[in-house]
């Protein structure tokens, strides 16, 4: 009977685990992912994204230099991203998530010609991919 009394306390302890911090393991089994793809003379050491929510009062910057950030950006409603190249702003996409939860693919292309002409583009892979 004693055993029987252990055993169902930890499987409910484990249950209340992962009821609690459901929302850190869909966050590690889903997240959000950014890539840059830099065509031309455009090089990828001189990208920088930032994200904006509609009801958020900062801008947190997601990427810079090749690397991301490790930033939790995930919110419902108007997200905008900002996408700097050598420390000047260059692009803006705005996305409009129906739920904080969806995860999507953000894959931001930069191409610089000959001439020096900047060229943007975002492709979204999600089920918000509007």
């Amino acid at each position: 009977m004693r055993a029987l009394i252990w055993v169902m306390g930890i499987c409910a302890l484990i249950f209340l685990s992962l009821f609690l911090l459901k929302d850190e393991i869909r966050r590690q089994l889903l997240p959000n992912v950014i890539a840059v793809q830099t065509k031309g003379k455009a090089s990828i050491h001189d990208v920088r994204i930032d994200w904006i929510h509609e009801g958020a009062q900062d801008t947190l910057m997601i990427y810079r230099a090749g690397e991301d950030m490790d930033i939790n950006f995930e919110a419902a409603g108007w997200n905008t991203f900002l996408l700097y190249y050598e420390n000047k702003r260059v692009g803006q996409f705005d996305q409009f998530k129906t739920s904080a939860t969806l995860p999507h693919t953000y894959i931001f292309e930069i191409d610089i010609t000959k001439n020096d002409s900047i060229y943007t583009n975002l492709k979204i892979v999600g089920e918000n991919a509007n």
